[in-house]
């Protein structure tokens, strides 16, 4: 009896034994994953602390960085120079010659905002180079647009203001690109925001339209342009051009429309002859002012 209750006893204190092993080893996997765990984040810490190398500067919002990602800088959209889909646009080469001079060989610090990348696969940030904002930077000196895209807007109101600070002291493309028909600088602009959504957007919020013959004063403003198409033409490249005269080389006004961008119109024939209100980014391209449409949203017959 003594004996079955000492082996008894006693195997029940080997059992006892085993768990309380196996207990310490549970306990000492979990120290050293959280170990792990808080080595990963002190280094992610100090590598952002130390910043990302800039390899390459692709235009004047878009950057390369080490490890081959790209970067589309937040809230500014510079002059195309790259987009095979576009020509070069005016004041282009300048904005990408500065972001350049600015970032490339550099090591930036990078904030995100709420999106983590655009369609295209891009990183979206915030730049910084020390304490200079760069993205603000580059709307405030004047190369670049101001150019919201909800969610993406904790610095919306900054780059409306410095928008509106170069635009009246004619910094950058406000002075290189606006028509010599002395386009207003009285009128404080608004940034440009882009609705949240798919490739089919609705048409951007906008003040009353204005006559087509009056988009130049409004260039660098999310504006709705009214007037009547004369005519449509094409070019070799499938952009298609919805001219609101029958001289384009002397006409005010132009809508643009991307051969990429042709799929999300069911029949651009509707519009000849009609009189149309365009909602969009009144920009300039060879002195005259034009409108680039992504969306048949943004064209309504009157």
């Amino acid at each position: 009896m003594i004996r079955y209750t000492i082996g008894r006893g006693t195997g029940i204190f080997m059992e006892k034994g085993a768990k309380n092993q196996n207990g310490f080893i549970l306990l000492l996997l979990a120290a050293v994953l959280a170990g792990l765990l808080l080595a990963t984040a002190v280094a992610w810490r100090i590598s952002l602390a130390k910043g990302v190398f800039v390899t390459r500067v692709i235009d004047g919002d878009t950057i390369e960085i080490a490890g081959g990602e790209i970067v589309r800088y937040i809230g500014i959209d510079a002059p195309e120079t790259v987009d095979p889909r576009k020509p070069v646009q005016c004041f282009g080469r300048e904005a990408s010659e500065e972001n350049k001079k600015l970032v490339e060989g550099k090591r930036v610090r990078l904030e995100k905002d709420i999106s983590n990348r655009d369609k295209y696969g891009r990183l979206l940030r915030y730049v910084y180079l020390g304490n200079l904002f760069v993205n603000d930077y580059l709307v405030r000196e004047g190369y670049a647009y101001a150019y919201t895209y909800p969610p993406d807007v904790k610095y919306a109101k900054e780059f409306s203001q410095a928008q509106k600070e170069a635009r009246e002291n004619k910094r950058g493309l406000w002075n290189a690109c606006l028509p010599s028909a002395g386009a207003s600088t009285t009128v404080a602009p608004a940034s440009t925001t882009v609705p949240a959504g798919p490739a089919e957007k609705e048409a951007p919020s906008v003040s009353d339209c204005v006559d087509f013959q009056e988009a130049a004063n409004y260039v660098g403003e999310n504006k709705c342009v009214r007037g009547r198409v004369v005519r449509l033409f094409t070019s070799s490249k499938k952009t298609t051009f919805l001219d609101f005269c029958q001289d384009y080389k002397t006409c005010p006004f132009s809508v643009v429309i991307f051969g990429s961008d042709l799929p999300n119109f069911h029949n651009l024939k509707q519009y000849e002859g009609k009189r149309v209100e365009v909602s969009g980014l009144v920009r300039t391209y060879r002195g005259r002012p034009e409108i680039i449409v992504s969306s048949q949203n943004q064209i309504k017959i009157k």
